[in-house]
């Protein structure tokens, strides 16, 4: 009754549910605190979740996977990243309840909405030294721990941490944790725009290895690239290979390979 009243919202009816608990002479287990404690999480009462674990402390019971998770949960929805690094801290002190892979995907999809980067990466690597490999969890939770590691990926392309995010890249691959055609075309590009094609080539490469398939906005990133170097004659030979690949060519690489042929004075070309 008290999870139902506090699904619903409901969660003061849930406490005087636990009243009557009492009253009645029943102990109030871990589980019935977890529950009240989801159902403040769920009434967005994030104050009163964290006194009423204070008292689960006070109390002597300790907390299980559940609880802590709901906490991580509510912390990280209000992107409360220091509250959730310091619970964290709380968790694996105590010792009776070690964090999971959920719950430390939480916290790094936390941080990284906060552009918290080298905070995600570092707690992404504390998961590798204690053996909790991403790959561990049902299909439909690690497609969204893919996504959001990778979206960290990302982050690091924008700031312009090349060889963090080419570790990343690595790490990912040795959990077999896939990067779909948008990550490798931001890691193409990254390096495009810093001008080493020969390490955008590489990640071009490794995508057709890994049976990923490139697309118009791949090639011609990949194109621009060379052109930005100075490499026309990798550039016409990567449009060759996009007619050979099946990719249907759009306006953009042509207008790149004409731009550059322009600007080369190479105008019989263009």
């Amino acid at each position: 009754m008290a999870n139902c009243y506090s699904r619903l919202g409901l969660v003061d009816l849930g406490f005087s549910i636990l009243a009557s608990f009492i009253k009645l002479g029943h102990q109030p287990n871990i589980v019935t605190f977890t529950t009240l404690i989801n159902g403040l999480v769920h009434a967005n009462n994030l104050g009163g979740a964290v006194k009423l674990l204070d008292k689960v402390f006070k109390l002597g019971l300790q907390p299980n996977i559940y609880t802590y998770s709901t906490m991580f949960k509510g912390l990280c929805r209000t992107c409360n990243h220091t509250g959730a690094l310091k619970l964290l801290r709380k968790m694996k002190s105590h010792g009776h309840c070690m964090p999971n892979v959920v719950i430390y995907s939480t916290i790094i999809d936390c941080l990284c909405k906060d552009n918290l980067l080298g905070k995600a990466l570092n707690l992404f690597f504390e998961m590798k030294t204690k053996g909790i490999p991403p790959h561990c969890l049902k299909l439909r939770f690690r497609l969204r721990s893919r996504e959001r590691l990778w979206s960290h990926g990302y982050g690091m392309c924008i700031l312009g941490q090349q060889r963090d995010a080419h570790q990343m890249l690595t790490e990912m691959l040795d959990y077999n944790i896939l990067p779909n055609v948008e990550t490798y075309t931001t890691l193409i590009d990254m390096y495009c725009k810093e001008e080493k094609v020969r390490e955008a080539r590489a990640i071009f490469d490794l995508m057709h290895n890994e049976g990923v398939s490139p697309d118009v906005i791949t090639y011609n990133t990949l194109l621009d690239g060379y052109c930005l170097c100075g490499q026309m004659d990798e550039a016409k030979n990567l449009l060759e290979l996009m007619i050979k690949d099946g990719c249907n060519l759009d306006i953009m690489s042509f207008n790149t390979l004409i731009n550059w042929y322009c600007k080369d004075s190479k105008v019989g070309e263009a």
